[in-house]
This record gives C-alpha cells, structure tokens and sequence, in this order.
C-alpha cells in the first residue's frame, strides 16, 4: 500500500493533545511505522504548525486549553490549503453528542482514550489509504479534463 502523500515522498502526522503521557504514547504507537510525526500540545500551537508542516493527517485531541479540537478542525476544514487533510479525533469523551459533533464539524473518525496502539495504527492506515486514492482521483480528472482541452 502507497501512503506517501508529500511530494517527499514521507507520511506527515501532526498529533495534538495537551498530555504529554498521550503524546508519548502516539509517538510510540508509530514509532516502527516510517511517518514524520509533529507535535503540539494546544489547538493555538495545532493551527500554527498546521500551515507550517501541512501534515497528511491530524489525530486532534477535543478538550484542550484555550482552543477546543472541535473549534481547531472547523479552521482547518475552513481553510482551501487545509481541508482536505483527514482528521482523526482522539478523546477521553464517549458520548454520541460528542461523537457527532465531531463528525459534523469535519472529522473522518472519533477514537476514544484509552485507546489501543494497534486500533489507531489501522484506522490511520486506512485514512491515509482513502486520501491518497482521493489525490490519484482529483490528478486523473484533471489530466482527463487537461487531454479533453487539446
């Protein structure tokens, strides 16, 4: 499976959480697997390194000082440059409201803590997997559209 998305060839992956103890525990979940991990403990730094490092995927803690996730992935689902970057939510809260929130605010998932090294190993996989399969879709049309030009 191909899951380089940067024109360098490597998986970005911007982890946010204001728990250091989680951090650690997601950079040890993909410390084998070959990604570019970034990192940041608020949605203020998240939405920062975001436009700085534009990672391939985002695992979004919801509660967190000052900026909430669910306010955090509404900005960068806002923004043209960013919107297409899958968010996964990563959260202590269990509740269907929650659940939905996120989903409604622009997140293709909602893990929740504590969660299991290998659940979220598989579910990033997959998400990788759609959003390349989403940009080999859009470079197709575009190349049909660009041959039905000439």
């Amino acid at each position: 499976m191909n899951e380089s998305l940067s024109e360098t060839g490597e998986v970005k992956i911007l982890c946010v959480d204001d728990s250091q103890t989680n951090l650690a525990i997601l950079k040890d979940t993909f410390k084998d697997e070959g990604y570019r991990l970034a990192f940041a403990t608020s949605g203020e730094d998240a939405l920062v390194v975001v436009f700085e490092f534009l990672p391939d995927l985002i695992l979004l803690d919801v509660l967190m000082p000052g900026i909430d996730g669910y306010n955090v992935c509404q900005v960068i689902k806002e923004n043209p440059k960013t919107r297409d970057i899958p968010i996964i939510f990563i959260s202590g809260m269990d509740e269907k409201l929650q659940k939905n929130l996120g989903y409604r605010v622009g997140a293709v998932d909602y893990i929740t803590k504590p969660f299991d090294a290998l659940d979220v190993q598989m579910r990033v996989k997959t998400q990788l997997s759609l959003r390349n399969l989403q940009k080999e879709n859009k470079e197709l049309k575009q190349r049909i559209r660009d041959l039905e030009k000439h």
